[in-house]
């Protein structure tokens, strides 16, 4: 008996508002079995679908995360895969109740600023949270401070609105920056970036800002103004300072 084409206890399944019976399984091999053809008490045999229902799900919402414009390294990245340690349980909690509270974070503005060593789970964790406030029906935008001034300054010389441009950042639920202070640091590169939190902060909407770079470079480089912001209304301020999971062996 080939186990790819059986089922070998009773399972039941809803399908179209009935209880049917699943009779046929097929193999996938990434999450095992699965109901491949049903019996439905007013339909007779019924098809269900040749694929695995859990593997079309997960494609559904690898394509439904591109609108978050999620790398492709990070589109995986989720609070069940995070590696949790003693040094960093305090964020890893803190961030997993902040995304489970998306609709309050939503509407008081609570931003989250990231800071310390490459490779310690910082952007792991914020497009966790990402996309479970995408999962919750809100919007976001992951971008990096380099991405998001090419993305303005492009509209510059050009018919484009350079407002239009601000208000794509502006305007999603939960936006996360990465590599902030990587750049320069002109007085141009900081304007565009002020220009962004600032709007965000008016409208009371959430951010997370990660950086490498220690407090007080990061403060020299956003300004006191931005940082001191995004401390009201329970923002948290974290240092990663644990040994980097690339070098350590953890995933």
């Amino acid at each position: 008996m080939e186990l790819s084409n059986q089922i070998t206890q009773k399972r039941l399944m809803t399908w179209r508002g009935e209880q049917c019976e699943v009779i046929k399984g097929g193999i996938c091999p990434t999450h095992g079995l699965f109901p491949h053809l049903i019996l439905s008490p007013t339909h007779g045999y019924a098809g269900f679908v040749g694929s695995c229902p859990r593997c079309r799900e997960e494609e559904k919402q690898r394509k439904d995360f591109g609108a978050l414009a999620l790398p492709p390294r990070f589109q995986d990245k989720t609070f069940q895969n995070f590696v949790v340690t003693p040094a960093n349980n305090a964020v890893y909690d803190f961030m997993y109740d902040y995304a489970l509270h998306a609709d309050e974070v939503c509407e008081t503005g609570q931003s989250v600023i990231f800071l310390g060593k490459p490779g310690t789970g910082k952007t792991h964790l914020a497009c966790a949270a990402l996309k479970q406030f995408f999962l919750f029906g809100h919007t976001g935008l992951f971008t990096s401070v380099a991405k998001m001034i090419r993305t303005i300054r492009s509209t510059w010389g050009t018919t484009d609105s350079e407002t239009e441009a601000i208000n794509r950042f502006v305007n999603v639920d939960l936006l996360v920056i990465d590599e902030v202070g990587v750049q320069a640091g002109s007085d141009n590169e900081r304007n565009v970036l002020f220009s962004v939190l600032n709007e965000r902060y008016e409208n009371v909407k959430p951010t997370i800002l990660i950086s490498n770079e220690p407090v007080n470079s990061f403060k020299a480089y956003v300004g006191e103004r931005v940082f001191d912001r995004f401390r009201e209304n329970g923002g948290k301020a974290f240092i990663f300072d644990w040994t980097s999971f690339r070098t350590g062996g953890a995933a």
